[in-house]
């Protein structure tokens, strides 16, 4: 059949199915929703044009809309990536995106327009590389050409400026691969296939690093995540990860005794190789109870027990967690040196999680009285004790292989009162 062994044909299933794969890969992306689109209608427009000779109205209105559509897609998916820049940068940027999106909706507009005003002129087979009458050259041409010039010009501010670094390298692709694209709007459609593999190859090579980029990430981020939050930021998005709202959950905080005097007595190297699998046992612990590490700070750590997961009974499992990176951190410990220890604190209570913007960046936070006390319950905590608030201690009734031994009340910074602390022991065992 004539039809499935078209160039046309094969084109446009390669960009359909090159957008469908784009928006299932990284559907949370909002860049790369536009992206996918832009592709989509070109693949449209694309399969149109394969029977351009039997064009009529309709059909010539349909190429014409699936094209115009392709390029403003394409202008938003500039602008949204334009947003990962910051300050100057940014608005020079999205200004120029706007613009670019003016110039190519009046032509647009144009160009349909055109179609119901001149249906004869505009259907007329022409002859040569060009497919476009002078009225279209003369008006069409300026305003795609401003569009493209606007965007371009945005696309250099952002290459010159710091963005996501897996969008810039898709951003870099498209800038050598927009003539080849832009071309299968006015040659001859007989060359449209030939001018758009091209462009397309050449994008996707853009592509391939961009994923090559966001896996790596991923492949980063599993050291703090767990597969569960993992998987939440693939299916809901980082938004609905990263969205401020207060509840319970409990803080784990542990902190190394005695790593100040053991840096000083050895070589810088070694002791960042002690921190390296130190983080890593923290790493393996928290995604084996489906927590969050929240902050690496020197020789401490916090981790988040209900967050952004949230976790019925997360006292327990806090506790738990506690228990299992006392016995693996403490063990690892004693093969770099003796005198090496580990101290925990657990406290839990409500607590505001989400990001916050500063500085430039995005910064998770956790913020509530919970977070303060087990950092101060942590600094109490001798080696291979973990101490546990009062909180923390009553939801730890119904877990048979752990006691809690209640101690003296301590006067801890930050708080007017003296705090009651438990001491969490192992039944059966002098120690943890």
């Amino acid at each position: 059949m004539d039809f499935l062994d078209s160039a046309h044909f094969i084109v446009a299933l390669v960009l359909a199915g090159t957008a469908l794969i784009f928006a299932k890969s990284d559907l949370a992306s909002r860049s790369t929703r536009s992206l996918s689109l832009c592709l989509l209608c070109m693949g449209v427009a694309v399969l149109l044009g394969e029977h351009e000779e039997e064009s009529n109205i309709v059909h010539a209105m349909l190429t014409t809309f699936f094209k115009a559509a392709s390029v403003v897609a394409g202008i938003e998916w500039g602008r949204r990536i334009s947003r990962t820049a910051r300050g100057k940068p940014r608005a020079a940027a999205n200004g120029l995106f706007i613009a670019a999106h003016v110039f190519a909706l009046i032509w647009s507009v144009l160009a349909l327009g055109y179609i119901l005003v001149l249906p004869e002129q505009a259907l007329k087979m022409r002859e040569g590389i060009v497919d476009a009458g002078a009225l279209e050259l003369a008006v069409g041409a300026p305003l795609i050409g401003l569009a493209m010039l606007c965007a371009a010009i945005a696309i250099v501010i952002l290459r010159l400026s710091k963005i996501d670094a897996a969008e810039m390298a898709r951003l870099r692709a498209l800038f050598w691969a927009a003539p080849f694209l832009l071309a299968g709007l006015a040659i001859t459609d007989a060359l449209v296939p030939f001018t758009l593999t091209i462009g397309l190859l050449i994008f996707l090579a853009g592509s391939v690093a961009y994923f090559s980029i966001q896996a790596s990430r991923g492949a980063f981020m599993k050291q703090f995540l767990s597969t569960d939050v993992a998987r939440m930021v693939q299916t809901q998005g980082l938004e609905a990860v990263l969205k401020r709202e207060r509840r319970p959950l409990s803080i784990v905080v542990c902190d190394l005794r005695g790593f100040t005097a053991f840096a000083a007595e050895h070589d810088s190297d070694e002791v960042t190789t002690v921190l390296e699998r130190f983080y890593e046992v923290v790493g393996n612990v928290a995604g084996k109870y489906d927590a969050t590490v929240k902050d690496h700070a020197g020789d401490g750590v916090l981790l988040l027990v209900g967050a952004p997961l949230v976790q019925e009974h997360h006292e327990s499992v806090a506790v738990r967690l506690a228990v299992d990176l006392l016995q693996q951190g403490r063990d690892l410990l004693r093969n770099a040196s003796p005198r090496v220890g580990l101290g925990i604190g657990v406290a839990a209570g409500n607590t505001t999680i989400g990001a916050i913007r500063g500085a430039g960046r995005l910064e998770y936070v956790a913020v509530g009285n919970a977070v303060n006390l087990a950092a101060r319950l942590c600094q109490r905590a001798l080696d291979g004790e973990i101490l546990i608030s009062q909180s923390v201690a009553a939801a730890m009734e119904a877990v048979a292989d752990h006691a809690v031994e209640a101690g003296a009340p301590l006067q801890l910074k930050g708080f007017a009162e003296a705090i009651p602390v438990h001491n969490l022991v192992r039944v059966g065992r002098a120690d943890l």
